[in-house]
């Protein structure tokens, strides 16, 4: 009884010492605000491949200023990229390089940095194949160290009705976006093939080593020797010659590199085997090739070997010297009296320009075209001589280009394009481009790419009309004193003359590259 009346005066004493003192907890204390997150058109986003996704919610936080609101932006797949913070702004603003894919999240992160208080939001994001079909210009920007390729999406070289004139959808240093760093050395040749409905990769040359990338979003693949069976006898060297053409009619793509001629079939191989050589031919040096057509070729490839001073006939599968000729100006297994400086096809053939030891004239050797069935037993190959000597100004060319469609050649010093017909170059050779002051010419290409878009140009009658762009445009590579590339495309009035467009409003003008060191096409 004693101890229970203590207790009770005990907790007396003490809720009477508490209430001796004033409370003022209340003064720490505030209604906390939610983060309030208007969503912009919805969840679900969509954006093309290397293309800029723009997302701008409404975001506010009452009695919170907006300095004190930290934003988080992370693009994330799971099991297919790792997730990264591409913007730390209300507003979402970055390039979207991820590979096609409809299952990538964009989740945003939204912290009241008085409080530690957060909230999250999260968007579907689907990303379309942005490297559809379009122009690929290789370019270097510190003198050959490394160089990117970046792709040009217009209405004259893609076959996308809703492009307007006028309107360039470039996507810049598309390896380096992708990636994450650029190619190493110099690009020497680039390659994109399709046939029988399908599309294979991309495949790249540079002085340094060899690439392949998938078609859809150019990520690497496969690197150097990776691409071959065997080691090929380049390995570990640098590269100085390469060039890949694609046989459409068996799928076959064959390759030179430093010399040598690989192959593969793309349906089949994923890589390419040994050296091909012809029979009695146990060492060649091949510097240039050309497949004679464009689609459904049967047609052998075309190269010069400039160590035997002869050509080859790589079919896809295997290579062949030309029988004993019976007939013709010249003969195509021995043209030992020949420098020859550039190979391409015109209507007519397969031309092979050369300079003759004999005589010093300039001369164009016109070849039959010869399906691959009949080459060894072709006896006629050579078909006629074009002398090209009194061209004016040709004597300073550099540059060169024929088109598959017509007979007319092009060729350029650094100051000006000329354009003739083969046939009477030395009456017909005109001045017909010159670049802006200060600007030195430094390639030509003729867009004989099937596929693209169309131009304008001023026809015959002086109205303006639309020609599609395969085998009617020239591709003029320029140079500034600054270093800068310039891409001119300028339409071809005749096909046969080699006429060009004159009115400058009708020239297709791509700008802000580096050093140009080749025009591909990316295929649709």
């Amino acid at each position: 009884m004693i101890m229970k009346r203590f207790c009770y005066i005990l907790i007396m004493m003490q809720l009477l010492f508490v209430g001796c003192f004033e409370d003022d907890s209340n003064t720490y204390i505030r209604d906390l605000n939610p983060i309030e997150i208007m969503l912009d058109g919805g969840r679900e986003l969509s954006v093309m491949q290397m293309d800029t996704l723009r997302v701008e919610p409404l975001i506010f936080c009452k009695g919170v200023p907006d300095d004190k609101l930290k934003f988080e932006w992370m693009f994330m797949s799971f099991g297919t990229i790792v997730p990264e913070i591409l913007d730390t702004n209300m507003y979402f603003c970055a390039q979207i390089t991820a590979p096609p894919a409809n299952n990538y999240t964009l989740r945003l992160t939204v912290t009241d940095e008085t409080t530690g208080i957060f909230r999250i939001e999260t968007y579907s994001v689907t990303v379309h194949n942005g490297f559809r079909e379009g122009l690929l210009i290789a370019d270097t920007k510190d003198n050959g160290m490394t160089s990117d390729l970046s792709l040009v999406k217009c209405r004259e070289f893609t076959s996308d009705s809703t492009l307007k004139s006028g309107v360039q959808d470039i996507d810049r240093d598309i390896w380096t976006a992708v990636n994450d760093a650029p190619f190493d050395g110099t690009i020497l040749a680039v390659n994109e093939s399709n046939g029988f409905g399908r599309k294979y990769a991309v495949n790249v040359v540079t002085t340094k080593t060899l690439y392949q990338a998938n078609y859809t979003d150019f990520k690497a693949e496969l690197m150097g020797d990776e691409l071959f069976y065997v080691k090929p006898p380049f390995s570990g060297q640098d590269i100085h010659s390469a060039q890949i053409v694609f046989r459409n009619s068996d799928q076959n793509e064959v390759m030179m590199v430093n010399g040598l001629v690989y192959q593969r079939n793309l349906q089949n191989d994923v890589s390419y085997g040994t050296p091909l050589y012809p029979n009695g031919v146990d060492d060649y040096n091949v510097t240039m090739i050309v497949e004679p057509t464009l689609r459904g070729s049967t047609n052998p490839v075309y190269a010069y070997d400039a160590k035997n001073k002869q050509m080859l006939f790589p079919n896809g599968r295997n290579a062949y010297k030309a029988p004993e000729q019976l007939s013709g100006s010249f003969d195509v297994n021995d043209l030992s009296d020949y420098e020859p400086f550039f190979l391409g096809r015109s209507m007519s053939g397969v031309v092979l320009l050369a300079k003759n030891l004999k005589t010093a004239k300039l001369e164009a050797l016109i070849m039959n075209v010869i399906p691959s069935s009949g080459i060894l037993e072709a006896t006629n190959i050579a078909k006629e001589i074009c002398d090209v000597t009194q061209a004016q100004n040709i004597s300073q060319a550099k540059y060169y280009a024929i088109g598959n469609a017509g007979n007319a050649l092009y060729y350029a010093t650094e100051t000006g394009v000329y354009t003739g017909s083969l046939e009477n170059m030395g009456g017909t050779a005109s001045l017909q481009w010159q670049p802006t002051p200060g600007e030195t010419i430094t390639g030509l290409t003729f867009y004989n790419w099937w596929g693209g878009g169309e131009h304008d140009y001023i026809d015959a009658n002086g109205r303006v009309a639309s020609q599609p762009t395969s085998g009617h445009l020239l591709l003029i590579t320029t140079q500034k004193a600054d270093g800068s590339g310039k891409v001119t495309g300028v339409p071809v009035l005749h096909q046969h003359m080699g006429y060009l467009e004159q009115n400058k409003k009708y020239h297709v003008v791509m700008e802000g590259f580096g050093k140009i060191l080749g025009i591909y096409k990316q295929i649709d």
